[in-house]
Parts: structure tokens; sequence; C-alpha cells
């Protein structure tokens, strides 16, 4: 068993975030994985706690549901879906 994710940890992330309708509004494909501390408040915080408890190199989806997302723009109120997954954990 390999690592474990935990409050703290410096992680990371690739991810495709789509809507309820399948639309992407965010996705790091193309681009370098996303890396942040979990537990600070650097992302989402539905998404931050979806990581926590998975494995390193694990895939797995993060639901956020509609007032739990973004708080301003064109997202707000819309059910997020991410598909993560988690690349590395640590340095």
């Amino acid at each position: 068993m390999g690592k474990i994710a935990k409050s703290g940890d410096m992680v990371t992330v690739d991810y495709t975030g789509k809507l309820e309708d399948g639309n992407v509004f965010d996705s790091t494909e193309g681009k370098a994985p996303i890396q942040f501390m979990i537990g600070v408040g650097q992302y989402l915080k539905g998404f931050e706690q979806g990581l926590i408890g998975m494995e390193e190199g694990a895939e797995k989806e993060i639901i956020i549901p509609s007032g739990e997302g973004y708080g301003k723009g064109e997202l707000v109120g819309k059910k997020l879906i991410f598909k993560v997954k988690l690349v590395k954990i640590g340095f």
C-alpha cells in the first residue's frame, strides 16, 4: 500500500472539472498538475476533503454540491464534478 493523503500534506493532482451536463470548466489536461497543501484553503474545501484518505496514484470522482462550489461567477449554484488523480504526496 502506498502513501495515504492527510490534512497538511503537499499533494500533486491532475484533474478535470465538469458540470452535470458534461461541459468541462477546468482541467490540467495538457498542462502541469497542480500542487498545494491539503487543509489550508488553497482550493475548494470539498475538493481538498475529497483527497483525504486517497492513496498516492489513485483516481476518484469528487462531487461538490451546488452551494458549496465557487462563490462568484457563472458556476455559482452548480454541482461540480471533478475526476482527480492523486499523482504524488510530498515534495
